[in-house]
């Protein structure tokens, strides 16, 4: 097992640099659509860390899997994303909140409703959790960034964003 990880090293660090640059990409974007590119980047590197081990075929399950409930977190996201878009005409944080108090409240609950799936979805809480234990095939460094900071974030921070 050592002799794999260090033959793969790079790799490693690679994919892990992609997902920590998409952590900050999504939490100091400027507008919904940065914070979007964070989001999918974050995605597309949980799928890579989550099948490193590619020759195994749990890891390939467990990363479709993930892969999966993430496209069902990105797509609701999306919907929010483009109701924002149509009712603001904008997708900057700052307009967005100086407008909201002019908007319909059922609006504003089937925004909020559609960015919490979202939310939900990507940080495997319930019910969306199906992928979280398919995620632990993953290297030790990677469960413990997912346990201990993805999950929490996403699931109280990002839907008062």
């Amino acid at each position: 097992m050592i002799n794999l990880i260090a033959m793969h090293i790079q790799r490693f660090f690679s994919y892990l640099s992609a997902f920590t640059a998409g952590m900050l990409v999504l939490i100091c974007g400027g507008n919904f659509l940065v914070m979007f590119v964070g989001w999918e980047s974050i995605g597309v590197a949980s799928y890579l860390l989550i099948n490193f081990y590619f020759t195994r075929i749990q890891a390939n399950k467990a990363a479709i899997l993930a892969l999966t409930m993430n496209r069902l977190g990105d797509m609701l996201m999306s919907i929010g994303f483009f109701a924002i878009f149509t009712i603001f005409g904008t997708l900057s944080y700052s307009e967005i909140f100086s407008l909201v108090p002019f908007i319909n409240e059922t609006t504003i609950t089937l925004i909020s409703l559609f960015l919490l799936g979202g939310a939900l979805a990507k940080s495997a809480n319930i019910p969306l959790h199906s992928w979280l234990p398919g995620s632990m095939e993953a290297l030790n460094v990677v469960k413990q960034l997912y346990i201990f900071f993805i999950a929490p974030f996403l699931s109280l921070c990002l839907p008062f964003l």
